[in-house]
Formats: structure tokens, C-alpha cells, sequence
């Protein structure tokens, strides 16, 4: 039964479009030439929307400027215009997007960092239209671009693309977040910028900040054309606190009666970060005469992150007494703290004493950065009938990481360990067992060093033509196009450490006296006096390396971590938008993408702990059919319905052809070994949605939307037999599954009351809500997605005041779907539902000064993290609140 219905679905998407195809046509033959007299909106018209000014004043023209290209648009889409990205207190693009229907996202140190779109992390980035990615800053993937790196002041407008078009570049089987940079000629002519400049205090950091950014531009007529300059640039630093509370994993104590279940201890830290985030871009535009528009521009996006944690680390010995337990709860666990015992039934504690465990005073530096420049050239030629648009398009990125740990042990430390209440709390019998004085007690007993470089870079031409075929038409238009592109991906790492490099008294410039009592708000029962590792001196690892003894001398990368991957794609599609005016009215587009992509990784084959060079390849064609048709149930009230074909690459990771082998111990045997897929196909998706939109007025919309996503590539590691110089290995790799579903709603209204009398005819509202159901081909949720979330913003807009207060909450969500749990096996972890609060008031001065005071993250939101059952907490985290001062002058 499950196979047949799998089996038809994943043929239903290709039936609709041919199908829908065939009943468009039909319906052409029946159309009448007075359709082109309609008075409703161009069914040409482009999908995204081109801004024509680059500011759009005042809050309620933005959001009429973004739901007017939300409606005039052929695909299901959201917008973000000018105004609206900077009237909350949203410091990247990330921060941004989680407004709009569908999108949820992860927090790193306070701020907005990863991005899923309807659930699925795998979104296509692009700014002005041109693919951009950054490596990230550890696994070295470059499939999408950190937005949290994007300043926000550099944004005309964001927009999110829910179902593609065959025009588009591929890679997203989620959607595409396409983000529009300004441009010079699309001002009045005249000299235009603003000037930013805003102060930034984070409360828990207890540190205020500059932070500015600024535009200037202007056009002047050359010969019989127009030239035109912008320049842009955007600073922002920010001191950082954070709190995280990390329970062990579930560890099978011996008590006096019999084996129980707790937490193998705690780590309790604090995070101290400095970021700084800068953006540019220039851009230098020439229309010779009005056929020909050409362009060139630069930009660039950088944020780097110097962070300090200190932490006392309990680590619990192997007996407990004075147990509470949680009435009636077991779990299977392995009693004798051996993997190889089978499970039993054991009981759960909820508190109890540690015996003789230590007290670690762990330091760590993580100090990353990350860099994105992006270089393009391009022009545009327009005659009667046809046009024609040519790109040629460069971007290189890297990351930096520099990581580096010591932790510092006092032995014989016992503990009481509580968890039943909201944080777990972990108290040494006696304070002086973890203070200062025991100094000569304790060693300094790990440190470890990472440095690890991410490079990428992408080359791609394109070029697109579009042929007008009469708006007297049912086929309005026909296009065609081709892209070629060759991206790059490479990482090198060195990952070293070292023993005990001696007492803790010998090194008194490496630790001090920790007494504070703000950890978690003051929340009792936590050590606030204890011996602790001073980060500060670690910073650098020549300075580290003389202190603890090592080689100052960095060895050269290592080739376990190296490789280098080449891949090339081409790309060509036809496509034509149609329109019928009149009886039933519709509009849309169809067409084809067809994609060819070849990969070449390099790496390193390691036997016998002799590395020699590996290359291997991949290659596969793809077919990406899609239909977007927009109905008209009413001038002002439509239906969408869109099928279509998308793909996602495979991660580099995954590609990383390292093979790492151990030969069998006796001549004969079969070895083991562990390695990549440079074969690995890509994620494909078969995917339909369906859309009601209902427009009232320029600001005020209700809509509802159902998508359902079948998707093939999932990877899953799998071991099959392979022979090496003769002699066979059970290898370990990735291998592609299928069978992943995915289907949700979404819901969205949005309105101003101009209708109220006086002052109450400011208020407005924006609500969304998403709905997403979804499994992996194992049946175990996909990671990173909420089943529910939603938006409510109260807005107000009247005699030059401007307020809004925006709240943004998402369900519970499965943080990864199977995580080593100590006694309790691989389980999943789950991150519990959580709401994020913004405030933002203004006041127009006069027609060039705003201020503005914001403030993020009002409610100082605590987020939790848990073992598969909620008795076992794994993480809680505590954010910092920011206010921010701004005053903006307008040219």
C-alpha cells in the first residue's frame, strides 16, 4: 500500500504539468483578442519585482510596496521592502527573515544565524540575482551563505521564493531567498543617502557600542545617457553575553540500591564575544541611450567573532547516594556503564549526591571570520520586441578558525546534582572544594588546538534573451537562456593536543579567582566562587604554545582533513508566460531547466598511516520542469497553483573523497574503512503548491497556502565491499536515500486601520502561521523543523510616530535525530518551542532626522534542550537583551 501510494505521487507533479499544460492550451483556443483590453495586472510582468526608488517612506508604503509585488508576481512569494528590513532592530538579513510565513531560524550567540525555509535547510542564495555562498566557519560547506554575515542596511529589498521558475538558478529545494542590493539609476537623479549612526548596549555584556553605516549616490547625464555611482558601507560591533547551562549525558550511576539513571554532571558557561560586522558595495551603472543599460559592482559582506567561555565542568565519579527518583519513570539503559551489556529497565533520578567526582575549570577561545566578496559585471539591451541581459559574475569566500582549550582539574570533588526544577543545579558540599586554595591540588590536565581555513570561490556566466510575442497574445512572451559556473571548495586543517603540562600553582598567570553571582539572572544554587582558567593569555597559539610546553611552531595541515573539490554545471531552459482575459481568467508561466553538473574531488587515501593522493569523479543530467498559474476568483482574489521539479547539491562534505583505511589484522581478513561519495546524486524534490490570496486594499491581504514536497537524496551511511591492492575493505560512506515527505500550510494577514477615527487609524497588524509535517525515509523527523510557528507584529504609524512590537514563536524541533546519549544510546536531542520578542519606536523630526529607540529580544528569552524525554535536560541557554539609540539623517 505505502509503495503504490509513494509511487504515485512521485509521478503526480510531471502529470500536472503536462496536463495543466494541455488545459492551457485548450483554453488559448477559446480566448477572445478583447482580453488584451483587461484592466487587471500585465501577466508579463517579471517575478521579482524591481524597486524603483530605493527607499519607500514610511512603514505602511513599504508594506504596500511589498504585498503589491507579493500579488503582481507569478510565483508564491514574500517581500521585505527598504523601510520594513531596518524598522525592527535587525542587524543581519537573517534577523530579518524570520517575519515572513515559513521561515524559522537558529540562534548563535543572541543573533539570528541558520535559516530554513518551509523546513528544509537546503535554500539557494542570491544577491541581485547571482548565486552566493560562504564556507562554513568548521565543516568548511558551501552550499549556502551565512546571512547573519549580511548587514541589513545594505538590503533595498529581500525575497523569498517559494516555487521556482525555470529562469532561475537552481540548488534550492526549499525556495530561494534572493536579496536586491540598491542601484544609482534607480533614484530621482538628484544627490541622495542617509547617514546611520546608533548606539548599541547589551545588558548582561554591560557594554555599549558604536555602530553606523551610510549610502551616497547620484546620476548625471553623459553624451545622450546617464551615468549614475553608489556607494554603500555598514559598520556594526557588539559586545556579546550568553549563558549555557549543559547537563551531561545520561550516565548509569551504583548506588546502595541498585543502578540508577542521572546526568554525568554539568558544564556551566559563560560566553563573552566582541563581533564585528562590516559590508560594502559600489556599484557604477551607464545607460549610453535607452536600448542599452550596462553595470558593474562590487560587495562585499565580512563578520568576525573573538570569543571567550569560562566554565566549571562537574564531572561525577561512579557512585551516588542520598537518591531521589522520578516516581514510576524508567529507562533502558546500560547498568554497568558498558556498551556491550544488554539494556535493562533502570530508574530515573531527579536528584542526588556525586561522590569524589572533580570540579574542570574548562577556557576555550573560538575565534572565527568570514569573508564573502562578490564581483559583477553585466548589461541589458532592449529593442521593440526583444531583449537580451548578459552576467559575468565572480565570488570568493573564506572562514578563519582559530580554536583553542585548557582545562584545568581539582580532584575529589563531590556534589549535590538537583534536577527538578526548570534549571538543573549542581552545588560542591563545600565551597572551598572548587575555590582558588586548592591550587596546588589541582593539574592542568588537556589542551587541544584547532586551526582550520574554508575557501570557496564560484565563477558564472550568463546570458538570458525574451522575446515579446504581443500583449495581444495568449503567449505573451517566449525565453531562453544558458549559464555555465565552476565553484571551488577546499578546507585545510591542523587539529593538535597535549597532556598534563603540570600543577596549576605552577602557572599562576593562567588562572584566578572567579567570584560572580549573575549566571542564569541569579538563579540560586549555582557556584559563584571558583578557581577558573584565564582565557585571556591563550589568545594566539605561539603565546599558548610557550606556556603549555608545546612546539610554537604550527605543523603544516594535516591530509586527514584536506580536500579540494571542482565542480562544473551548465545550464539551459526555455520558458513563456501566458494569459487569458477573459471568461475564466488566468495567467502564469511555464518552462523547462535542463542541468548538467560534473564533480572532481580530490583528497587523501590513508593505509597504514601512509597518505597518497585520491581523485575521484561524479556527473549527472537533470530535467527541472515547472508550471506557476495564478486563477482569478475575482479581480482581487486568487488562486495559485504551481508544480515543478528542484534539486539541491550535495554538501562538500559528504563529496570529500578521504579515504581512511585499516587493513586486517591477519593476512586473508577483511579490513575496514571510512570515506565520501563524489557520486553522490543531489537532493530532488517533486513538489505542488497551492495558494488562495485575498487582496482588500494596497496594505491589507488575507492568504492561505498547502505545499507538499517528495523528496529523494536523503544520505544515510551504508557498508559495502570494496577491494584496494588487493585486499578487500568493508567501507563506510554515504549512499542516497528516498522516500523524505514534507508537506505544510501557511497563513497570513496583514492590515492597517486607516479607517479608524484619528489618531486609531495608525494601528495596523501583520500575522503569519505555518503548519509542517514532515519525516526522513527512516520515519524520524527532519532536524531543524518546527511543526508550528508564527508571527504577530503590532504596528502603529501616525504623526510621524512609528511603533512596533513584534513576536515570533516556533514549536518544538529535533536539534539532530540521533546523538551518542551515554547510558541511554543514540537518541535524538530536541530543542523545546520558544518566543522572541522585539520593540521598536520612532519619531520623524522633520523630512531628514529620524530617531529611533529598539530594543531586542525584550523578554531575555531562556530556550531548553532535552534527551528524547524531557527528564533528561540537555541544554538551557540564556540570551542577552540589546538597546539600541539610532538617529538616521535623510539627504
Amino acid at each position: 500500500m505505502n509503495q503504490a501510494s509513494h509511487r504515485k505521487f512521485r509521478m503526480r507533479p510531471i502529470a500536472v504539468v503536462c496536463v495543466s499544460f494541455g488545459f492551457v492550451g485548450i483554453l488559448a483556443q477559446a480566448q477572445s483578442p478583447a482580453a488584451s483590453n483587461s484592466t487587471t495586472s500585465a501577466a508579463g510582468d517579471e517575478s521579482v519585482v524591481e524597486l524603483e526608488t530605493y527607499v519607500v517612506q514610511g512603514l505602511t508604503a513599504s508594506m504596500q510596496k511589498a504585498q503589491e509585488m507579493k500579488r503582481q508576481s507569478l510565483q508564491i512569494m514574500e517581500s521585505i521592502i527598504a523601510d520594513d528590513v531596518n524598522k525592527l532592530p535587525d542587524l543581519s538579513v537573517t534577523e530579518a527573515l524570520q517575519r515572513i510565513t515559513g521561515i524559522s531560524i537558529t540562534r548563535d550567540l543572541g543573533e539570528g544565524a541558520g535559516v530554513a525555509l518551509r523546513g528544509l535547510n537546503e535554500v539557494t542564495s542570491t544577491v541581485n540575482g547571482q548565486e552566493v555562498f560562504s564556507p562554513q566557519v568548521v565543516t568548511g560547506e558551501s552550499r549556502v551563505m551565512n546571512l547573519q554575515t549580511i548587514p541589513s542596511e545594505m538590503i533595498s529589498a529581500i525575497n523569498v521564493i517559494k516555487t521556482p521558475t525555470a529562469d532561475m538558478i537552481e540548488g534550492g529545494i526549499a525556495g530561494t531567498i534572493d536579496i536586491r542590493l540598491r542601484k544609482p539609476l534607480d533614484f530621482d537623479g538628484n544627490l541622495n543617502g542617509y547617514l546611520n549612526a546608533r548606539l548599541l548596549n547589551g545588558e548582561a555584556a554591560d557594554s555599549t557600542k558604536f555602530q553606523y553605516s551610510g549610502m551616497l549616490t547620484d546620476s548625471w547625464n553623459v553624451g545622450e545617457g546617464r551615468m549614475g555611482v553608489l556607494v554603500n558601507y555598514t559598520r556594526q560591533d557588539r559586545d556579546i553575553r550568553q549563558d549555557l547551562n549543559s547537563n551531561g549525558n545520561p550516565l548509569a550511576f551504583q548506588t546502595p540500591d541498585g543502578p540508577v539513571v542521572g546526568s554525568n554532571g554539568s558544564y556551566e558557561n559563560r560566553f563573552f564575544a566582541e563581533r564585528t560586522r562590516e559590508g560594502a558595495s559600489a556599484v557604477v551603472q551607464w545607460a549610453p541611450s535607452d536600448k542599452l543599460r550596462a553595470f558593474i559592482e562590487y560587495s562585499f559582506s565580512e563578520q568576525e567573532t573573538l570569543q571567550d567561555s569560562v566554565a566549571p565542568w562537574f564531572t561525577p565519579g561512579t557512585t551516588a547516594t542520598n537518591v531521589v527518583l522520578y516516581p514510576g519513570v524508567t529507562v533502558l539503559a546500560d547498568h554497568d556503564r558498558n556498551a556491550a551489556t544488554p539494556m535493562i529497565q533502570v530508574p530515573v533520578a531527579r536528584s542526588m549526591t556525586v561522590i569524589n567526582g572533580a570540579m574542570n575549570s574548562y577556557s576555550i577561545i573560538r575565534d572565527w571570520k568570514e569573508k564573502t566578496d562578490q564581483y559583477t559585471a553585466g548589461a541589458t539591451w532592449r529593442n521593440d520586441r526583444l531583449t537580451v541581459e548578459a552576467e559575468l559574475s565572480h565570488m570568493k569566500s573564506r572562514s578563519d578558525f582559530d580554536n583553542l582549550g585548557l582545562y584545568a582539574t581539582l580532584p575529589n570533588v563531590s556534589y549535590d546534582h538537583d534536577m527538578t526544577g526548570d534549571l538543573p543545579l549542581v552545588l560542591p558540599l563545600t565551597q572551598e572544594s572548587v575555590s582558588v586554595d586548592r591550587a596546588d591540588e589541582g593539574t592542568f590536565a588537556f589542551w587541544f588546538y584547532n586551526w582550520i581555513v574554508n575557501q570557496a570561490d564560484s565563477t558564472a556566466a550568463t546570458i538570458d534573451a525574451e522575446y515579446d510575442l504581443g500583449s495581444d497574445k495568449f503567449f505573451r512572451d517566449v525565453k531562453v537562456g544558458a549559464r555555465l559556473s565552476q565553484r571551488n571548495a577546499n578546507i585545510d586543517r591542523v587539529s593538535i593536543s597535549g597532556g598534563a603540562p603540570g600543577n596549576i600553582s605552577d602557572y599562576p598567570s593562567l588562572y584566578r579567582r572567579s567570584i560572580f553571582n549573575d549566571f542564569f539572572e541569579k538563579d540560586p544554587g549555582k557556584v559563584t566562587d571558583v578557581l577558573e582558567v584565564d582565557p585571556r593569555p591563550l589568545r594566539g597559539y605561539p603565546s599558548f604554545a610557550s606556556l603549555v610546553g608545546a612546539n610554537p611552531v604550527l605543523p603544516p595541515p594535516q591530509p586527514q582533513y584536506e580536500f579540494d573539490i571542482d565542480e562544473k554545471t551548465w545550464a539551459a531552459y526555455a520558458m513563456t508566460t501566458f494569459s487569458k482575459r477573459e471568461g475564466l481568467r488566468f495567467d502564469g508561466n511555464v518552462g523547462v531547466r535542463v542541468i548538467g553538473t560534473d564533480v572532481t574531488a580530490n583528497g587523501m587515501q590513508r593505509l597504514n598511516n601512509v597518505y597518497s593522493p585520491i581523485t575521484e569523479k561524479g556527473d549527472y543530467t537533470d530535467v527541472l520542469p515547472s508550471l506557476n498559474t495564478r486563477w482569478y476568483l475575482q479581480d482581487d482574489f486568487f488562486l495559485r497553483l504551481s508544480v515543478s521539479k528542484q534539486l539541491s547539491r550535495q554538501g562538500f562534505g559528504r563529496l570529500n573523497p578521504n579515504l581512511r583505511l585499516t587493513p586486517p589484522g591477519t593476512p586473508g581478513q577483511i579490513g575496514t574503512g571510512q570515506a565520501g561519495n563524489a557520486g553522490l546524486p543531489p537532493l530532488r524534490t517533486d513538489q505542488f503548491d497551492a495558494a488562495l490570496e485575498k487582496y482588500f486594499s494596497p496594505s491589507t491581504n488575507v492568504y492561505v497556502s498547502y505545499y507538499h514536497k517528495k523528496i529523494d537524496g536523503y544520505t544515510q551511511n551504508a557498508t559495502t565491499l570494496e577491494e584496494y591492492d588487493g585486499v578487500q575493505y568493508n567501507i563506510s560512506r554515504p549512499y542516497a536515500v528516498n522516500g523524505a515527505k514534507i508537506q505544510g500550510m501557511e497563513f497570513g494577514y496583514q492590515q492597517f486601520f486607516t479607517f479608524l477615527p484619528g489618531p486609531f487609524g495608525g494601528l495596523g497588524v501583520l500575522a503569519n502561521y505555518t503548519w509542517i509535517d514532515a519525516e526522513d525515509p527512516a520515519g524520524l523527523p527532519l532536524t531543524n523543523l518546527s511543526k508550528n510557528g508564527y508571527n504577530i507584529i503590532g504596528m502603529y504609524e501616525k504623526y510621524g510616530f512609528t511603533a512596533r512590537i513584534a513576536y515570533n514563536w516556533r514549536d518544538t524541533f529535533a536539534r539532530s535525530n540521533s546523538t551518542a546519549a551515554g547510558a541511554i544510546g543514540n537518541v535524538p536531542i530536541y530543542d523545546k518551542a520558544f518566543g522572541w520578542m522585539d520593540v521598536s519606536i520612532g519619531y520623524q523630526i522633520n523630512e531628514n532626522l529620524k530617531i529611533s529607540f529598539d530594543v531586542s529580544n525584550a523578554l531575555r528569552t531562556r530556550r531548553e534542550s532535552y534527551y528524547r524525554d524531557e527528564i533528561f535536560q540537555h541544554e538551557d541557554v540564556l540570551e542577552d537583551r540589546q538597546f539600541l539609540l539610532a538617529a538616521t539623517w535623510k539627504l
